[in-house]
């Protein structure tokens, strides 16, 4: 079930309730890059700092952040938070998550 809130950029949803976008992704290889093992450690550490940007489309389909969404699942997370774009277009994916940025670089230590 899709839980809605109100005035909130950020959800928090199972994530069971998630799938990767991409779904021709080699996870095995993706988990052996230097990057992946990197955002294992930072999620294992401090948690995830930024959400997953999903789409409604029969669940939750990322559209950005595999790494996190592969690393939360590794580590049996069992809520994650996301970003609903209302669009599937990657440009415009892209620019709603660097205006969530924009707009909460002042108010968390973890943004950059």
């Amino acid at each position: 079930m899709i839980k809605k809130e109100k005035n909130s950029l950020v959800k928090k949803i199972k994530l069971s309730d998630c799938y990767l976008a991409n779904r021709k992704i080699n996870i095995k290889g993706q988990k052996e890059t230097p990057l992946y093992k990197k955002v294992l450690k930072s999620i294992k550490q401090i948690g995830l700092v930024n959400p997953l940007v999903v789409v409604i489309d029969n669940g939750y389909k990322v559209c950005l952040g595999n790494n996190r969404y592969l690393a939360c699942k590794e580590l049996n997370i069992e809520y994650v938070d996301v970003l609903i774009s209302k669009s599937q277009e990657p440009k415009e994916i892209k620019k709603f998550y660097k205006f969530y940025k924009k707009v909460l670089k002042n108010e968390s230590p973890y943004i950059k």
